[in-house]
């Protein structure tokens, strides 16, 4: 046992593995029941159980070893797993599967993913991250090229062969060509999943794609795929994806720029780009919210929920509905109805853990998370060029956690690059820093 599940191959391959059903589950999953593969739930659910039942082995392992990998954290987040089994418990009637599923996967990603890097060197695990890496740009770029062309067939209204006509373009402009925004286009997901998952995706994977530009010997892939990303963005009309992108952007220019510019220099950078979001926020005001809130006669409320693509309306009665039972929630993974609206989810991680484990499970769980980041953020002065990256990938998933949930909802790319990000620092900067300090 300890040979099969605890040797680095077989972790390597665990990781990728991860990854690489992380991309079926979000991306190939629109894809199956628009060419009609037969029974592709089979497909979807095969993974997450593999990907549950081979992680659980793997800490099986450990446990029985006495090898489990600890990190300074590990036992704030155990604290956390306790909240969310105790609101199990509390809710034990409704709990089914599919709940199992997602806490099997919970577990998996808090205690072998986010302390992976201890059984490797750092060398090792930056390897590793820089296989998922490519693996990314490869899928992502693949996907985005291939739903760009299904948008622009069904736009030009291209012909193809009867039998892909009548089966690939009834079911995309059905199924995945959404409604328009007030001023744009309609809005597209391509061969992905939802709306949300080709912004996110799209955002972690451009800068991926600038993390591995200056060792890359194949440049011209790594523009083609920033290209395709930033047109799939551009499809998908996700807001949070714009705002991502834009501020790594403004982030690494500043980072550039601090090393070769004098401070005072840099001061006026700052206060120059400074200028330039409030000059932003004035044009948003001007061209977006003050149409939108002549459009809704002037009710403030109407307005806030249109431009925030309903998030202000979902986070309003999901709060409401978690009132309801506020020590222990609703139970992990739980989507009871917000009161006057259905939605799976809060779309920001912090109401959701509210709804799923109440008070309770949200104050350890925020309280471990947030403690963690800060020791990071202490340390970002002693991280490289390509650290800094990582660093700024991670601030990016935290923001999408305010917009969706994409650190305790386990199953993106996103989320399992953040916990295995996180990890990497902990491990190399914060605890061997305190280390150094005590000796």
């Amino acid at each position: 046992m300890i040979n099969v599940f605890e040797s680095k191959k077989s972790l390597k391959l665990f990781i990728v593995f991860l990854l690489l059903s992380q991309f079926v589950q979000n991306a190939f999953n629109g894809f199956f029941p628009a060419i009609y593969v037969p029974r592709f739930e089979v497909i979807y659910f095969s993974f997450y159980w593999i990907v549950d039942l081979w992680g659980l082995l793997i800490l099986v392992s450990w446990l029985k070893n006495h090898s489990i990998p600890k990190l300074m954290y590990t036992k704030r987040y155990l604290i956390f797993l306790g909240a969310v089994l105790l609101s199990t418990v509390f809710n034990v009637q409704t709990f089914d599967f599919s709940y199992l599923r997602e806490l099997l996967l919970l577990i998996v990603m808090l205690f072998v993913i986010y302390p992976i890097s201890v059984k490797f060197t750092k060398e090792e695990f930056l390897e590793i991250l820089m296989l998922c890496f490519k693996w990314m740009i490869v899928f992502t770029t693949v996907l985005n090229i291939a739903s760009i062309l299904i948008y622009n067939g069904i736009y030009y209204d291209v012909k193809l062969p009867r039998g892909l006509h009548n089966r690939i373009y009834p079911y995309f402009t059905s199924t995945w060509w959404s409604t328009k925004r007030i001023g744009t286009g309609p809005r597209f997901n391509g061969l992905y999943l939802n709306l949300t998952i080709p912004g996110f995706l799209n955002v972690l994977t451009f800068i991926v794609a600038t993390y591995m530009y200056d060792t890359s010997k194949r440049k011209p892939l790594l523009w083609l795929s920033m290209i395709s990303s930033l047109w799939m963005i551009h499809l998908c009309d996700n807001r949070a994806s714009y705002i991502g992108v834009t501020l790594y952007v403004f982030a690494m220019i500043l980072y550039k720029l601090k090393k070769k510019i004098t401070k005072e220099k840099y001061s006026y950078l700052k206060s120059f780009i400074g200028g330039l979001l409030v000059v932003g926020f004035f044009c948003f005001m001007q061209f977006t919210f003050l149409p939108t809130y002549r459009l809704y006669k002037h009710d403030l409320l109407d307005t806030l929920w249109v431009i925030s693509s309903n998030r202000t309306r979902i986070w309003y009665y999901s709060i409401l509905k978690a009132n309801q039972k506020p020590i222990f929630g609703f139970g992990w993974i739980a989507t009871p109805k917000p009161m006057s609206i259905h939605v799976d989810d809060c779309h920001c991680v912090f109401i959701n853990l509210y709804l799923w484990i109440g008070i309770v499970g949200l104050i350890c769980g925020v309280y471990s998370l947030v403690m963690n980041y800060i020791d990071v953020f202490k340390k970002r002065s002693l991280f490289n060029d390509k650290e800094y990256i990582l660093f700024l990938s991670m601030n990016i998933v935290v923001l999408f956690s305010f917009l969706d949930i994409a650190i305790y909802r386990c199953f993106t790319p996103e989320t399992m690059l953040f916990w295995m990000v996180l990890g990497y620092f902990t491990k190399y900067y914060v605890e061997q820093g305190r280390n150094d300090n005590e000796n």
